[in-house]
């Protein structure tokens, strides 16, 4: 090969080379091939895989807890082994992609007079208390949402979603004049950030006021340990009633 030829070859063999880490670079940035990869929002997971444990892992997580919040060891086991409540837990789920949640933290946001708006990830405190307080105070909410925050409220005047019962986990009044129908996921570190939010509304307002409605939706896709958390959590309620469940919600929360 002559000089010229083979400095040639060198030029076309280096371009070659940078143009295909550019693709693996892009690649990477998207997260796959499949265009699979992680939301770039700030305030909820929607396709961010979080840290994973073992099913062993898992379980003592959960054992563990149950034990730190007093409850039975022998009754929770059995609960938590016999996966009673995984049907309750994909029916909550289900409600909440009927009502447009597609991600997590999703929460509903009902008034005096009817659903009020949906809000899609973990906002401020102070965006949920000026809500609250104009709902309280008979005003129209979306007039108060910011243009920033504007992406992620979405009006439901006319929602199909499902109404609080005697089945859903309360902090505060089921009667309560504005409820936040919270749909979550235990692994999800958006709303582990969204939690102490939700606990700060609870103690700030009269629970004839405002009640605060946990619901469920594991991204298992991506959360492998949403789902047995969330079953666990009810184990937690059977046999530790509403309390149980909220302290068994806290503890995971906070970890």
């Amino acid at each position: 090969m002559s000089p010229k030829i083979s400095f040639l070859f060198g030029i076309v063999t280096a371009v070659a080379v940078v143009s295909l880490a550019g693709v693996v670079f892009l690649l990477s940035k998207q997260g796959g091939a499949g265009g699979g990869g992680a939301d770039n929002s700030d305030n909820g997971s929607t396709g961010e895989a979080s840290p994973s444990a073992s099913p062993a892992d898992v379980s003592k997580i959960i054992s563990d807890i149950g034990e730190k919040i007093g409850l039975n060891a022998d009754a929770f086991d059995s609960c938590v082994q016999s996966g009673k409540y995984a049907e309750k837990v994909n029916s909550d789920s289900s409600d909440a992609q009927k009502a447009g949640g597609n991600g997590t933290p999703f929460t509903v946001i009902v008034g005096p007079n009817g659903p009020a708006m949906t809000v899609s990830g973990a906002l401020p405190v102070e965006f949920f208390k000026t809500i609250i307080d104009t709902l309280l105070a008979g005003g129209n909410a979306m007039e108060k949402v910011t243009p920033e925050l504007q992406p992620y409220v979405t009006e439901a005047k006319n929602l199909a979603y499902k109404q609080v019962d005697g089945d859903d986990h309360i902090r505060g009044s089921a009667e309560a004049k504005v409820k936040l129908i919270e749909y979550s996921d235990f692994q999800c570190p958006f709303c582990k950030r969204h939690h102490p939010v939700m606990q700060e509304l609870a103690s700030t307002y009269n629970e004839n006021d405002f009640a605060w409605v946990y619901r469920h939706l594991p991204l298992t896709s991506i959360h492998p340990q949403a789902q047995p958390l969330a079953e666990a959590s009810e184990c937690a309620e059977e046999i530790g009633g509403n309390d149980g469940f909220w302290a068994f919600a806290d503890s995971v929360m906070a970890q």
